[in-house]
């Protein structure tokens, strides 16, 4: 293993283990611990879902290095090189795209999506706890990186609560004299969902809407998606998937490079005039459709988990269509 190390890569591994415990060559050895320790600081992605992925703990490290061929104990200059040139150190496996493709012909509804909570957030949510003594964050902060960040690290389906602002939508978690949160604008916001949406994956990214927008900044947010998003924003349903009675939902492989809002349903008007915009939403048998607010509020309602919205042709007010598949 030493002989294949090129002397940058050799003496830049060297100087990682040197760094522990004074090791001072590559026939001194590191204590399991600090190794352990070290691994969950500077290898491990802080975003992962510890429930799938689990620390790695002392006695997992050991597991690692017995089946690399090492005895238990302290680890040497070439177990470690050996760990760090191993398939425990990839995140995931190397897959080639024609199987994921394979993979990917089912309805969306099949699918577990890797999914962001109040995606813009960096912090906590709530300004008060951040008295709390065991919290490591002491501000509350939104961030329009943050929404490049998980699209870039794989996730597929972000949210984005809007808020109105004097100067258009913008993103932030509730009002602010009672959250504390500044405001990001829904544009900017928008503009980063473009940009880095398929960089790492060509399937569709669902934007997940809770919308507390009066009537009036709804339309610019609907403008907004329109202008930023252009043609990747899915307006009509597909050819091949009407909206039937019965239909399924289209596939992630048929949804390539789409951006889909997903949102829950407006309260429906009584008149459906030509021009006015329309949401049409999919909900799975079985799903409820709950009330929204006060329509003269001019107040979004809360989201339904299990709701697909996708914007229509249209321009002026909203209206909404109600599809249920099985």
């Amino acid at each position: 293993m030493r002989e294949i190390l090129t002397a940058p890569t050799k003496e830049a591994v060297a100087g990682i283990v040197e760094s522990h415990r004074g090791a001072r060559s590559e026939t001194e050895k590191v204590l399991l611990e600090e190794i352990t320790d070290k691994t969950l600081t500077f290898q491990r992605d802080p975003r992962l879902n510890e429930a799938l992925y689990p620390k790695i703990t002392e006695r997992g490290m050991n597991a690692i290095l017995r089946s690399l061929g090492y005895s238990q104990g302290d680890v040497s200059f070439e177990a470690f090189v050996h760990y760090l040139w191993s398939a425990f150190c990839v995140d995931s496996p190397n897959i080639p795209e024609d199987r994921v493709a394979d993979s990917m012909h089912e309805p969306l509804s099949h699918y577990f999506i890797n999914s962001s909570h109040n995606t813009y957030c960096t912090g906590l949510q709530v300004k008060g706890a951040q008295l709390l003594s065991s919290s490591s964050h002491k501000e509350t902060v939104a961030d329009v990186e943050m929404y490049r960040q998980v699209l870039l690290s794989g996730c597929r389906c972000i949210e984005l609560d809007c808020w109105d602002s004097s100067d258009g939508p913008v993103i932030t978690h509730g009002p602010a004299a009672l959250f504390g949160m500044n405001e990001i604008p829904l544009k900017d916001v928008c503009e980063a969902i473009s940009e880095c949406a398929f960089k790492t994956s060509p399937y569709p990214v669902l934007l997940s809407i809770e919308n507390h927008l009066s009537q009036k900044q709804q339309k610019l947010m609907v403008q907004i998606f329109r202008d930023t998003f252009g043609e990747n924003l899915l307006c009509d349903p597909l050819e091949s998937h009407r909206l039937e009675e019965g239909q399924l939902l289209p596939s992630p492989y048929l949804l390539r490079n789409k951006i889909i809002i997903k949102a829950k349903k407006a309260k429906p008007k009584v008149n459906h005039r030509k021009g006015e915009l329309t949401y049409v939403v999919y909900l799975h048998c079985g799903c409820s459709s709950s009330n929204s607010t006060d329509q003269e509020s001019g107040m979004g309602s809360n989201l339904d988990t299990h709701t697909f919205l996708t914007l229509l042709n249209g321009e002026k007010n909203i209206n909404c269509s109600i599809i249920h598949t099985s």
